[in-house]
Formats: C-alpha cells, sequence, structure tokens
C-alpha cells in the first residue's frame, strides 16, 4: 500500500519573504520543511527529516533527495489533469518510478484531495480551529489557529499570502508531531536542483504483479499492494 505523506508543520526559521509578497497559490514555489516526531518517554526520541515542497498550478512534489538526517531517498509526485489526479513515487537508489493513475488510486483508497496536496492541509480545517493571535512570519500576515480534532490537540501559523502553513503542531497521548518551515523560494531561484528522473524505467502500478522476475520491481512491488 502506498503512504502518500501529506505533512502537519510547527516552528519557523528563515525564508525569502520579500520575493512572495501578494503571491498566488498557483505560482511556482520552492520550500524547505522539516518534519519532527518526539515521543515522550524516560528518554524521549526523537526523529526528523528535511524534505523539499515544490509546488506549481498542476503538479506538487516532495522530495527527499538531499534531505539531512534522511530516512528514504524517494521524491513523490501529484500531478491534476482536469479532475482527476496522478501519483508517481519515484525511487532514487533503485532508479525506478512507480505510477498510479485516477483509478489506482481509488481501488487503493488513496484519493487525495488537491487542496490539501497544493496547501499540505485543507484550508478549510482552519473553520474547525479557533483563531488565538495574529502575527507576522517572515514578513507576511500571518495568523494562529488552535483547537482539537478528533481527541488531538492541534495548533497552526497559516500564511494567507503562501497559502501555506508556517506551522502545525499536532499532540496526541505521548507523542507530538510537527513539521517546520525552514526556508521558502520562487523556483527560478531555487538553491536547489530537481532529481534527473527521465532515463529511471517505470512501470504502471496494475502491471507490478507481472514482472515478478524482476527482483527489483518485486520488492517494490511487495512493499506497495
Amino acid at each position: 500500500m502506498i503512504f502518500i505523506s501529506l505533512c502537519f508543520i510547527m516552528t519557523i526559521a528563515t525564508a525569502n519573504a520579500a520575493a512572495f509578497n501578494g503571491v498566488d497559490a498557483d505560482k511556482p514555489i520552492v520550500a524547505l520543511y522539516e518534519t519532527r516526531q518526539i515521543k515522550i518517554a524516560l528518554q524521549p526520541q526523537l526523529n526528523k527529516q528535511q524534505w523539499q515542497f515544490w509546488r506549481s498550478k498542476n503538479r506538487v512534489e516532495k522530495s527527499y533527495q538531499e534531505a539531512k538526517n534522511m530516512h528514504k531517498n524517494e521524491i513523490e509526485i501529484w500531478e491534476k489533469n482536469a479532475q482527476d489526479i496522478s501519483f508517481s513515487h519515484v525511487f532514487l537508489e533503485q532508479q525506478r518510478i512507480i505510477e498510479y493513475n485516477a483509478g489506482d488510486l481509488r481501488s487503493l483508497g488513496q484519493v487525495p484531495n488537491w487542496d490539501r496536496v497544493q496547501h499540505l492541509i485543507s484550508p478549510e480545517l482552519l473553520n474547525q480551529l479557533t483563531k488565538t493571535a495574529s502575527l507576522k512570519v517572515l514578513g507576511y500576515e500571518a495568523s494562529q489557529y488552535s483547537g482539537q480534532i478528533q481527541g488531538v490537540d492541534l495548533t497552526v501559523i497559516w500564511i494567507d499570502d503562501l497559502q501555506l502553513p508556517a506551522m502545525i503542531r499536532q499532540i496526541k497521548s505521548n507523542m507530538t508531531y510537527s513539521v517546520h518551515l525552514l526556508a521558502i523560494y520562487p523556483q527560478e531561484k531555487s538553491p536547489w536542483k530537481r532529481a534527473e528522473i527521465e532515463h529511471f524505467l517505470t512501470m504502471d502500478f496494475a502491471d507490478l504483479g507481472d514482472n515478478e522476475a524482476d527482483p527489483i520491481w518485486a520488492s517494490l512491488g511487495n512493499k506497495h499492494h
């Protein structure tokens, strides 16, 4: 089964704010985030990973290729065509790509909400929370929201000009999950390069079962069924 990880966020660091005044949600941007997961115990455990978020009008990708403290070496790509959304899972070390069309995603129960894909959370989520503060984040007007949804304590700092969260923190039981915005740029000024994946072998998800003789495809297929 695939895992479409559309994350939540926490602390703010540096970013390129001046270049984004008045930006709309379709303007090509690239941002650096860090996911943190803290398990409260006698010896608290912290796991973290940085990843890049590339967004344009009909394409969003999360890239783990140059992340520090990297736990995986992959890229996740969503593309919107008319009313359908497709997904590509890129495995950089294996130089393989598994493609999922809209029907595949429906059969797996993994059809994403495009607003959530573009904005990392569904903006409607804010309607379920209470606005607790107005503040400036990286030179932008932002609002802080707090509340509890399905037993999870949730805090969101939302940057309207970017249509992205600057911070989201989830607390449930002995676990805190958060994602931190570290930097953001117009794509034409990005300090990162996209991975060159044009030469990678590509397989439709529906055809994975027909390639069990190939150990790489068989291994990837076992992870995604």
